[in-house]
């Protein structure tokens, strides 16, 4: 039998790896950066999906930003009276001419303005001339037309609406 002495002399950490005890100490850091190497991966990934869902968030805002402007518009368009349409300083030019603005459709959180160009024309109906009328070339009705053009993260967005008018 061995005695106590050659028995802790063989659990007994030599210098070096080779002892057992410093390559359990290497592997347990080799775990650690591992584990906060997957953490951060997993953050990553989290942080990711976050800014996707608030782009998606973002768009959908916008869009019912401009939804509300062009309802607004058809308000506008229903609520001038038929003269002031069918006048050279009508907000409607006649097409092919065109009236284009800049606005401001609404705000973003944190203060920032969601800007648009507005571009109006009006056309005449088709069936808008009249032949026994005494003065044929001029229409009865109006096409009133609003485009709405807009960006979106990059991308270009066109919305219309077009109401028809008549005395």
């Amino acid at each position: 039998m061995k005695s106590a002495v050659q028995i802790s002399r063989a659990f007994r950490p030599s210098a070096g790896v080779a002892s057992g005890r410093g390559s359990r100490r290497g592997a347990a850091l080799i775990e650690i950066c591992l584990g906060l190497g997957a953490l951060l991966i997993l953050a990553m990934l989290q942080l990711r999906s976050s800014v996707l869902a608030a782009q998606g968030q973002h768009w959908t805002v916008v869009q019912t930003m401009s939804d509300a402007y062009l309802t607004r518009e058809v308000a506008f368009a229903r609520q001038v009276p038929y003269e002031a349409i069918d006048t050279p300083e009508s907000d409607w030019p006649t097409y092919p001419r065109t009236a284009r603005e800049e606005v401001t459709i609404g705000k973003l959180p944190g203060r920032k303005p969601v800007k648009a160009w507005l571009v109006r024309t009006k056309r005449a109906e088709a069936d808008a001339f009249d032949d026994v009328d005494p003065e044929p070339d001029t229409p009865r009705s109006w096409k009133l037309e609003s485009f709405l053009t807009y960006e979106i993260s990059g991308r270009q967005y066109v919305k219309s609406r077009t109401f028809p008018r008549g005395p």
